[in-house]
């Protein structure tokens, strides 16, 4: 069995909208969306253009400067919190692997991202098998410093990363089941939990949300 609330992390306020994805105790195959709520079950089933030409003089400097930096200010700031767009549908999520949870999802603190863990460790023993968490494709599937990523596409502008594998079997390009074997777990490379785990990361629209809300 999976933990429970004691092995998540504490609850903070969260500004509504995004879809929650809740843990239910009992293993069992298939799924169901609830609401705009994604269910996560246990059951296995087996996250250049032309020069435009002017002149330039020292008086002029600072009407270039001020917008620039009006613009860098509004561009760099901290992903707001995601959500559906009308007509999406949540997908159904699967457990990625049977274990208990070790490290869980921290909201980043920095304007960059940094700071937080995006996503949660899941205790694995070394070439354990890890499934597809949901239907889609595979958008990335090779070697990083963390070892063997994968990053799987799915629907609604979900997608879900399996970080520090050892190996992969599935390539870029290829449509994958929920609950289909993708690779085999290393976790050694991953310096975020000190045993041997599979991260497992949920991002919607591109940024991180908690698997486990």
């Amino acid at each position: 069995m999976f933990p429970r609330k004691e092995n998540r992390p504490a609850k903070r306020d969260r500004i509504p909208g995004p879809p929650e994805l809740r843990h239910e105790r009992s293993w069992r195959g298939g799924g169901r969306v609830a609401g705009s709520g994604v269910v996560l079950e246990d059951g296995v089933r087996s996250p250049g253009g032309g020069k435009a030409p002017f002149r330039c003089r020292a008086s002029a400097l600072p009407l270039l400067i001020l917008p620039l930096i009006t613009l860098l200010i509004f561009s760099f700031h901290a992903p707001s919190s995601p959500a559906l767009a009308a007509g999406e549908e949540a997908p159904t999520f699967l457990w990625p692997a049977r274990g208990r949870v070790v490290k869980g999802f921290v909201p980043a603190t920095g304007h960059y991202g940094e700071g937080g863990h995006a996503g949660m460790d899941i205790a694995l023993d070394p070439e354990s098998e890890v499934r597809a968490s949901a239907p889609g494709m595979v958008s990335f599937s090779g070697r990083t410093p963390l070892g063997i990523c994968i990053s799987i596409q799915h629907g609604g502008g979900f997608k879900t990363t399996y970080v520090s594998l050892r190996c992969s079997e599935v390539r870029k390009g290829q449509r994958v089941e929920a609950g289909q074997v993708i690779g085999k777990s290393d976790g050694t490379a991953d310096p975020s939990s000190r045993l041997p785990h599979l991260h497992f990361g949920l991002y919607l629209h591109g940024v991180a949300v908690d698997p486990l809300p």
